[in-house]
């Protein structure tokens, strides 16, 4: 692996790197990495080819923006947001909140924060309190399957190269 950053979900901390392995950009649990080597300096392994610079790393540097109102099954939405310091400035009239977050750390979030991430908002308004009303948005997100409620391209996005 060719670690690039370090992370926490808000459950595990974890860290961003280029998986020689899998050819891929990977998030990996700091917990589950049991063993680690330096390679020496001057082997060939130490050389970072380009697309294994986090400059090449799509999910990571593409911005997404995330529109999340109260859940609209939600009895008490003024309340929601009056917590999540929601603002009406749309053309919905509907109070938002939007945040602005890496790609490859939505999910992630979105599974924190227990996001009714569902087009049609189907999940329990008492256990999910925000819905992601621009939910197709998720089509950017490499791991938009930790998103609850998210049904959409089997979680694939865009290849990061």
């Amino acid at each position: 692996m060719v670690p690039k950053s370090i992370v926490n979900n808000g459950q595990s901390w974890q860290r961003r790197g280029y998986c020689r392995k899998r050819d891929e950009f990977r998030d990996f649990v700091c917990n589950r990495i049991t063993n680690a080597r330096i390679d020496e300096k001057g082997s060939d392994t130490t050389k970072i080819a380009e697309h294994e610079q986090q400059a090449a790393d799509a999910q990571w540097n593409q911005q997404l923006t995330l529109e999340l109102v109260p859940h609209p099954g939600h009895k008490h939405p003024q309340a929601i947001a009056l917590d999540y310091g929601m603002q009406v400035a749309n053309q919905h009239k509907q109070p938002v909140r939007l945040l602005s977050i890496r790609a490859a750390r939505a999910g992630y979030l979105l599974r924190h924060w227990n996001v009714d991430c569902s087009p049609d908002h189907r999940l329990p308004a008492h256990e999910h309190h925000l819905w992601l009303r621009n939910h197709p948005i998720l089509r950017h997100c490499a791991n938009a399957v930790l998103a609850p409620g998210y049904a959409g391209t089997g979680g694939k996005a865009a290849p990061s190269r």
